[in-house]
């Protein structure tokens, strides 16, 4: 039987506790952030599919209501692909002596499909400003990054004499990225993304055929640059993202 007052209004249960403080309201501003708790930086932001596995899900379900040809077109529009990451952070200065200066090797491409690697974009972030001023700027901009694809050396023995005196040589095909805004001392950076088909500011298929050219294994490096006294090319961090389907 609920308790009542001389009213016959129901009293509030003993059991019923109220909160000692307050919930907090829309308008209340934010607690402070502890000198010890690190803030989440872009870079940790969370990149899905996080694996081949969630691929492979997505791939299922598609396919259950879909003709299985469709599955891999409407993958590849929404850009479901595997990322993998590498990056360098250190300040490093180049001089035309010194360029062209290696700033970045990523790790192997891994395979994700059954057969092959199949790459779908590479996109660069690059952080980096040049010497700050320009006498002649009608002379051109002369710091620079590029990007060069590289293949290992072939380790499997060959089964020809032939062939065993002519190993495969590193693929070493380059292009250019991007240059620094002239005359800014500033660090900026710089988002260069490249897609399997065709990206604006290069010769026609550049990229693309760079893109479409990489392979399980090789290796992306990314090359500081500067030519002629005076020019500096100042680097803080270059990363190298690699998007690869892995249903085909």
């Amino acid at each position: 039987m609920i308790p009542r007052n001389r009213r016959g209004h129901a009293r509030p249960s003993a059991s019923i506790r109220t909160p000692n403080n307050p919930p907090r309201q829309p308008s209340d501003p934010p607690p402070p952030i502890s000198p010890g708790t690190p803030e989440q930086t872009m870079d940790e932001t969370p990149h899905y599919p996080r694996d081949a596995r969630d691929v492979y899900h997505a791939a299922f379900l598609l396919r259950q209501v879909l003709v299985p040809d469709l599955v891999p077109i409407i993958l590849d529009h929404a850009e479901y692909w595997v990322c993998a990451s590498s990056a360098e952070e250190k300040d490093q200065t180049v001089a035309s002596r010194d360029s062209p200066l290696l700033y970045l090797t990523s790790a192997p491409i891994r395979r994700t499909c059954r057969s092959r690697a199949a790459v779908k974009k590479v996109v660069f972030t690059i952080t980096s400003h040049d010497q700050g001023y320009c006498s002649f700027p009608e002379a051109g901009n002369w710091t620079w990054f590029t990007a060069v694809r590289r293949r290992p050396l072939s380790s499997s023995s060959s089964s020809s004499a032939e062939d065993a005196s002519q190993p495969s040589l590193p693929n070493q095909s380059e292009l250019v990225l991007t240059s620094n805004t002239m005359a800014n001392h500033n660090f900026e950076t710089h988002t260069i993304a490249w897609p399997d088909d065709e990206s604006p500011g290069q010769s026609e298929g550049a990229t693309r055929d760079w893109v479409r050219g990489l392979a399980t294994g090789d290796q992306i490096e990314v090359n500081a640059c500067a030519r002629f006294d005076g020019w500096m090319n100042y680097v803080r961090r270059v990363r190298v993202d690699v998007f690869t389907s892995a249903v085909a």
